[in-house]
């Protein structure tokens, strides 16, 4: 069974729900008392317990980036050879700009709907940019993570991470493809860095992005070896995979608890989620079918979702008090957003234009 664009979106349909969770509830003493819990454990909601383990739908996006990118780029490669041409630097500087256009086209349309929005919901962009023309310069080009300088929208400070990467890319392949062994030493490095370096000026200044590492070298390695193939060469039947997948995510579960709840080895975490979705959740004809198309969304719900339950609605979505319904109501009103953005997409024709603009 080939892990290709529906495994993705599997994947990231649960990374989806993860990502809700994790923001609705997560584990921040202001956020206990705007919501009925089930039960305390130690004074923390249980659902509060839960939301810290979402945190992993960073690194499960961030892998399923790596492995796509290196898919991308090893099609980029055949396609070059094929044709009896080389690849030059041309080529990848084209595979690079190409792919931040299309990323970039759909985060500019967010930010246009939302910003402007918040006028109404007494939310003045010039106010969050502090009065500084150049903040609002940088958030609109995703790079205020990168500057240290305010945001419209907290989520974003991953916009800043993945344009990193992806202008990393081609140098990332390059290193992939002849020193993998290197690359996975440098991501089990990372994630093992002794904790009290972790707090030294200088990996301070960087640590937004070293890491954050991990996740995606992994994803490029599993990309180049087959990696998800060859494990379900081994457990080709379901209960197989789930016999394999589910202690898996127990294990690397508890691994993040004893850390509390460190996201150093999310890398592992998010790997093992990605393979219970592959091995098991896909196996699951009505729920497969469910996850990937949210998974199909994932990329717009992400850029908005913190607009509809923070920014702008706060008030009417914890007024709702119950956890379930909230985290509901939020997914299905910003589904409903994510399918009316992507028919106003359609209406406007930005896709073909992205199409022109790539030469696609």
């Amino acid at each position: 069974m080939k892990f290709d664009k529906r495994q993705t979106n599997i994947a990231k349909g649960v990374a989806l729900l993860l990502l809700l969770w994790h923001h609705l509830f997560y584990k921040h003493t202001s956020y206990f008392s705007l919501f009925d819990s089930a039960w305390l454990i130690d004074g923390i909601p249980v659902e509060s317990c839960i939301a810290a383990y979402g945190k992993v739908c960073v690194a499960i996006f961030l892998f399923l980036s790596g492995y796509g990118m290196f898919k991308s780029g090893q099609s980029l490669q055949r396609r070059t050879l094929a044709a009896g041409k080389t690849l030059h630097v041309s080529d990848h500087v084209r595979y690079v700009k190409n792919h931040l256009i299309r990323l970039m086209a759909d985060y500019w349309l967010i930010y246009l709907i939302f910003v402007p929005l918040g006028i109404c919901f007494g939310v003045y962009f010039w106010e969050v940019y502090q009065e500084n023309f150049g903040n609002g310069v940088l958030d609109f080009f995703a790079l205020s993570f990168y500057f240290r300088t305010p945001s419209m929208n907290p989520s974003w400070w991953y916009m800043s991470i993945i344009l990193a990467f992806y202008l990393l890319f081609p140098l990332l392949k390059k290193w992939a493809d002849v020193l993998p062994e290197l690359m996975l030493a440098v991501a089990l490095g990372i994630m093992l860095w002794p904790e009290q370096w972790r707090h030294t000026e200088e990996f301070e200044k960087v640590s937004g992005y070293i890491e954050w590492l991990p996740p995606l070298l992994l994803g490029m390695l599993m990309a180049r070896c087959n990696g998800f193939e060859r494990i379900a060469r081994r457990y080709p039947h379901w209960w197989q995979g789930a016999l394999f997948a589910v202690p898996a995510v127990a294990l690397t579960a508890y691994q993040r608890f004893m850390t509390s709840q460190d996201v150093r080895f999310d890398a592992l975490f998010a790997l093992a989620i990605i393979l219970l979705c592959y091995l098991f959740l896909s196996h699951i004809p009505v729920l497969s079918s469910g996850l990937a198309w949210l998974g199909g969304y994932s990329g717009t719900v992400y850029m908005l979702h913190t607009f509809v339950f923070l920014l702008y609605g706060k008030e009417w979505v914890y007024s709702l008090r119950f956890p379930p319904l909230i985290f509901t109501v939020v997914l299905a009103v910003c589904l409903l957003l994510a399918v009316g953005i992507k028919y106003f997409k359609k209406l406007l024709r930005i896709d073909k234009l992205i199409a022109k603009i790539t030469c696609q």
